[in-house]
């Protein structure tokens, strides 16, 4: 055994000296090859044609590696500039950089096929030149290119872009129409000084990122999107149906939105048209100001919304946490396991002038409900649920339904209602200034009144008291 491992290293080290002399041999022999590897160093450039630009309204550029420049010429034609500095050790057929055109009913496609293997690019690029004051379709299509757009005078009616991990950064220049962009795993800036024009943006994403914090959209429509993520400022629409999804999406302001995911994590600073959102797993919603009735619906994420100027058809989420900060008008909210979070603005419209205004309707299995400020509520709890209510005025016929948790409510000593308290097995304490010392239910500040709070529990203790 010992021989038969003594002989094994000898051959492995005369297999490693054999290949260095054949890493050797093809480094210092010039155009040399082995086993079909051969070195190579460049530092060339290569020139393509130059194409009339009158006839042309569509520039395709199809390439791999190397980074890409758009700049504008005082020429009225189309080129393409390649600087080949690529070194390192490749397979033969692979060594050669080309670059062709073809022109075809208007549309000009340059093809590039770049040396590659075990090699550094080094500082090779691709420069495509292009006349002042024009206006063109484009469509980029590579691997690895990190393209920059530097074409102040440019107006690009539709730009599409796919790649795998090659960034793009549009610093100026205009669009017009459409971007379909698939970015996989790149970024996707857009500078504020690019002016855009109300464009649909057709967005597919792997991990990358759609960075345009300062642009104003039309339709975002998101087709896929793994674990990217999307900024932008203002958006007309934002669409989506996307079952097997992740990522964040951070918009400033957005008028209506229809997403359906799983795991996005979703912020809008100010939602002003109808929104439906979905997501069916942990994705989470968080909404600066809501203006116009939504339905938002998680599985696990929370709902976050800072300030509701407008009725709510529904927010509901199994074991996430609803919370809304600042209420005015009607709020139906469900969950299974999560809390549900409401207070009203005090300085709000009353539900006395509107009966829109200051309501609430939730649902809770197992979750703890509490609402501040509101003037009209009905609550439903089946299981271990609980409830916590702060009322400043009271109107209508109100009813909170408890099984096994705990219901506590705090009244406005100057409100005028009847109270109805109803246990099988809980305890009920009542402490109010103008109820009988001793009575769990009656008329409170009133011989008689059309406005009534209801509460009944199966075995959940009861405890109502107000403000004095």
């Amino acid at each position: 055994m010992k021989k038969i491992g003594k002989y094994l290293i000898i051959s492995i080290l005369l297999l490693l000296g054999l290949a260095c002399i054949g890493v050797l041999y093809i480094f210092f022999v010039p155009g040399s090859s082995l086993f079909n590897i051969t070195y190579i160093s460049y530092n060339e450039n290569h020139f393509s044609q130059t194409i009339d630009a009158s006839s042309i309204n569509t520039i395709e550029m199809n390439s791999n590696n190397y980074k890409i420049k758009v700049i504008s010429t005082a020429e009225d034609t189309i080129s393409v500039k390649v600087h080949c500095a690529t070194s390192g050790f490749v397979f033969t057929q692979n060594k050669n950089l080309t670059l062709t055109h073809s022109v075809e009913a208007g549309k000009l496609t340059f093809d590039i096929t770049e040396p590659y293997g075990a090699a550094l690019n080094n500082n090779s690029y691709i420069e495509l030149r292009i006349p002042e004051d024009t206006t063109y379709n484009m469509e980029f299509n590579n691997q690895h290119a990190e393209t920059n757009l530097n074409h102040e005078s440019l107006t690009i009616n539709k730009l599409s872009y796919s790649t795998h991990s090659g960034n793009f950064n549009l610093n100026n220049g205009s669009i017009l129409g459409t971007m379909d962009l698939n970015l996989s795993n790149a970024v996707f800036t857009i500078l504020p000084g690019v002016t855009t024009n109300s464009n649909k943006v057709i967005l597919k994403l792997d991990s990358g990122k759609f960075n345009a914090g300062s642009s104003v959209f039309g339709e975002l429509n998101i087709v896929e999107n793994v674990k990217g993520n999307i900024i932008a400022q203002e958006l007309t629409s934002l669409t989506g149906n996307i079952k097997l999804t992740g990522g964040r999406i951070t918009i400033t302001t957005l008028d209506t939105i229809n997403y359906t995911s799983s795991d996005t994590i979703i912020t809008i600073n100010e939602l002003t048209g109808l929104g439906n959102i979905l997501l069916t797993n942990s994705g989470s919603v968080n909404i600066g100001t809501l203006n116009i009735n939504s339905t938002i619906e998680t599985t696990n994420g929370n709902i976050t919304i800072d300030q509701a100027n407008c009725e709510i058809t529904l927010l509901k989420s199994t074991n996430g946490n609803i919370n809304v900060k600042s209420a005015t008008k009607r709020i139906n909210a469900v969950t299974v396991y999560g809390n549900i979070d409401i207070t009203f603005d005090e300085s709000a419209e009353s539900y006395a002038v509107n009966s829109a205004n200051k309501f609430i309707h939730a649902t809770t299995e197992n979750g703890k409900i509490t609402v501040n400020n509101a003037e009209h509520i009905e609550l439903s709890i089946t299981r271990n649920g609980r409830a916590y209510v702060d009322m400043k005025n009271l109107y209508g016929s109100n009813y909170i339904l408890g099984n096994i948790g705990e219901v506590s409510a705090v009244i406005n000593k100057e409100c005028s209602y009847e109270l109805i308290t109803n246990t099988n097995s809980g305890n009920i304490s009542v402490d109010l200034l103008h109820l009988t010392s001793g009575l769990t239910s009656g008329p409170v500040n009133c011989t008689a009144s059309s406005n009534k709070l209801n509460i009944t529990t199966t075995a959940g203790n009861i405890i109502v008291k107000d403000n004095h």
